[in-house]
């Protein structure tokens, strides 16, 4: 509706950012279309994006930035993968140039997926679970599901299909209609978040601004929330320890690389990509026993998502549990040890990601049923 809105007024110039993040694969194409369509009537476009494939397949000519300035400026003809890749992170990748053809966003190979035990209870069991939205219809329609430790299990779709209210409903911030949700054997169904994180939940909020950080507060308060890592941090009296604290925010800055000041920045100083690696560093050095992840690359840079997703795989790999909520495609089928498609609060299929290409997981996002969109 926003696009529309804007061709609506015949502009000679058109701005896009991140336009395809809550499209389908086939809805991309079609938007695609039709701005080849207005270049060929002579109007100018400016698409903004993280997404490699999308500038290498509508653009004309490619200008890359970092930290603000200016580091490329190419046709799209003369871009390769490795070469944005490079331009857009600097020298991050200069041992990975191999690595770097696999996506557009420098996804791990399916390779390093193994098999999970799944005759043994999950970390969290899902059964049954319905959920209401914020304007009282049912959002999440009996879903039932478990995520294993060892496991990515990761939950596809269109944003506002019932996601967002299954991970709050997961992390303490929405009540269930009915249903039953455990983690470990503990119900966590209309408990407080601070009982759910002691549990041993991480969570990666979509919402970075309303879930995710409080702004006015510097990295370092920030850096401590989640109430069962406070001990650490703790004097006598409970006088908070600045020298550890900020020695904390200090690895933060430099594991995750993010740009600031200082640890008494105020979060809000920081730029979207940064307050994002933020949250991710905070929840992920919390040792948890289950990550509840909802688009934790969206709006990163290349080698900021590349870094975060090892981190999920590592996590994986030392038999954590991690639900993963993604819109992104590549991510889906590179990441995930099994993925469910979600539409209207529903999973339109659960298997192995290996299973699906890029064109049947877009139908099945877009709510063709399974046996059609196999036909």
């Amino acid at each position: 509706m926003e696009i529309l809105k804007v061709l609506s007024r015949n502009v000679d110039l058109l701005i896009l950012d991140e336009p395809t993040s809550v499209l389908t694969p086939l809805e991309v194409d079609e938007l695609f279309d039709l701005l080849e369509q207005l270049r060929e009537e002579g109007k100018s476009i400016i698409l903004i994006t993280h997404k490699l494939k999308e500038v290498q397949s509508v653009t004309d000519r490619i200008v890359v930035l970092r930290h603000s300035e200016m580091v490329g400026n190419v046709k799209t003809e003369q871009a390769t993968t490795e070469r944005l890749a490079r331009l857009m992170v600097g020298d991050v990748f200069e041992q990975e140039a191999d690595a770097v053809e696999l996506t557009d966003q420098e996804l791990p190979t399916k390779e390093k997926r193994r098999a999970v035990d799944h005759s043994r209870d999950g970390v969290l069991h899902v059964e049954h679970l319905l959920v209401r939205g914020n304007t009282g219809d049912v959002a999440v329609k009996d879903l039932s599901f478990d995520v294993h430790g060892g496991e990515i299990f990761e939950i596809a779709g269109v944003e506002g299909n019932g996601q967002s209210e299954l991970v709050e409903l997961l992390t303490g911030l929405r009540v269930p209609a009915s249903g039953s949700a455990t983690i470990n054997g503990a119900n966590i169904l209309g408990v407080s978040p601070r009982r759910i994180y002691r549990l041993g939940v991480a969570h990666i909020p979509e919402d970075r601004w309303e879930l995710g950080l409080v702004l006015p507060f510097t990295l370092a308060e920030n850096a401590i929330l989640g109430v069962h890592q406070w001990e650490q941090f703790k004097g006598p009296l409970s006088f908070l320890r600045r020298g550890r604290i900020n020695q904390h925010v200090r690895e933060l800055m430099d594991r995750f690389d993010i740009q600031a000041t200082g640890p008494n920045a105020p979060a809000k100083s920081l730029s979207g990509g940064n307050q994002q690696k933020l949250i991710v560093g905070r929840e992920l050095t919390k040792d948890p026993a289950i990550i509840v992840a909802s688009q934790p690359t969206r709006g990163l840079d290349v080698g900021a998502a590349h870094y975060i997703r090892q981190t999920l795989i590592e996590m994986r790999n030392n038999g954590r549990a991690i639900l993963l909520v993604s819109a992104d495609l590549d991510e889906v089928l590179a990441l995930s040890d099994r993925v469910a498609i979600m539409y209207e609060g529903r999973f339109m299929t659960m298997c192995d990601p290996q299973s699906l290409s890029r064109e049947r997981i877009g139908l099945l996002m877009g709510g063709v049923k399974e046996a059609e969109a196999i036909a």
